[in-house]
């Protein structure tokens, strides 16, 4: 079955995982802010709870936190919009997670990688 084109142009960044992070964010601002304000609307309570997991998310990776961070700046979020990003599935849809984040032995170079379906 062939596949049917992205509207996405595939996309390449290099450097920090900070670095990355601000030029994805720059890149995909417009996209990233409609979809923060359509599927999972930050509210007050959305808001704490984001603030909470940045909180864990900081102490659990720092590759991971500094992709967010650099996102954060490149789209002009507040660091609980990032996360509440990172948590659409299971604030929107369930409530299993559905993001990943390895570094060192569990990736083939050792560097962060960050993906969410």
């Amino acid at each position: 079955m062939p596949l049917l084109p992205s509207v996405h142009p595939l996309s390449e960044y290099r450097g920090s995982a900070f670095t990355c992070g601000k030029a994805y964010g720059r890149e995909h601002a417009e996209a990233i802010e409609a979809f923060l304000g359509l599927e999972v609307t930050p509210d007050a309570m959305r808001l704490r709870y984001a603030e909470k997991c940045l909180r864990v998310m900081r102490r659990w990776h720092a590759g991971v936190s500094e992709f967010a961070r650099g996102m954060t700046q490149g789209a002009g979020l507040s660091g609980a919009e990032a996360a509440l990003l990172l948590l659409h599935e299971e604030i929107y849809h369930t409530r299993h997670c559905t993001g990943l984040g390895a570094t060192g032995p569990a990736t083939r170079d050792g560097r962060a990688l960050i993906g969410q379906n």
